[in-house]
């Protein structure tokens, strides 16, 4: 029989949310009581032993992993396909630039915009944040770094999570030009295509969602940075 410590509201909210994570020291907790296989419990103590951690933690994640992501991805409805890495790599070297944009623009994008209909009912900044947010932990395509250019810090897009912290606060750069500016960075190991794809598809994703969004980007062969532009609203 296993016995944890399941947590009541802690990075759930991260994600799920949307609001920064409470402190590790500060977080509620219920105790849950359930049966497992003896197997099963091996398991989850050897991997708490590797990964230096306590049951409890790794069985946090573990569920915080399903019920933000996995849940959503692991039937045949699911719009998401796992493939390896050099195949992806291999397809990638096929497809003209050109035709990545038309690709994003007519599937890829919409994809996603429904995924995020459906996950949080809105396509917004917020939102699409949260949703790179989700690709960049758990989809293996890249670490995705999403901060504030120039320093500055978002009244009306607003926005925290596990890696990026948006606190709304402001500072007397705001709004240079009527536009908030951003860089969002991209790193990975799939080649330079990739970088394009990368790129594009972030791009895309929040011009064709937010109006007035302007977005520019630059590439290499293992990163790609957006630097995006948003209209502030004026009260």
């Amino acid at each position: 029989m296993g016995r944890f410590l399941i947590d009541a509201n802690p990075n759930f909210d991260a994600i799920m949310g949307g609001e920064q994570p409470v402190d590790e020291l500060q977080r509620k907790t219920v105790t849950r009581t359930f049966r497992i296989d003896e197997d099963m419990s091996a398991l989850i103590e050897s991997a708490a032993r590797r990964g230096n951690t306590t049951q409890t933690n790794l069985l946090n994640e573990i569920l915080l992993q399903y019920f933000s992501w996995s849940q959503y991805i692991i039937n045949h409805d699911s719009p998401f396909l796992v493939i390896g890495s050099q195949t992806n790599i291999a397809l990638q070297e096929l497809i003209e630039d050109e035709k990545i944009e038309k690709t994003l623009r007519e599937i890829s994008n919409q994809e996603a915009r429904d995924f995020i209909r459906y996950r949080w009912r809105k396509v917004n900044f917020r939102n699409i944040v949260r949703f790179l947010n989700l690709l960049s932990l758990y989809a293996n395509i890249g670490n995705i770094r999403i901060s504030p250019a120039n320093n500055n810090h978002d009244n009306n897009h607003g926005m925290g999570n596990n890696n990026h912290s948006f606190n709304g606060a402001g500072n007397g750069n705001n709004g240079a030009n009527g536009f908030e500016s951003y860089e969002i960075a991209v790193r990975h190991h799939l080649g330079r295509k990739w970088s394009t794809f990368m790129a594009l598809y972030i791009t895309t994703l929040f011009t064709s969602s937010i109006p007035g969004a302007e977005a520019t980007y630059d590439i290499s062969r293992e990163s790609c940075f957006v630097d995006l532009k948003l209209p502030v609203k004026q009260s």
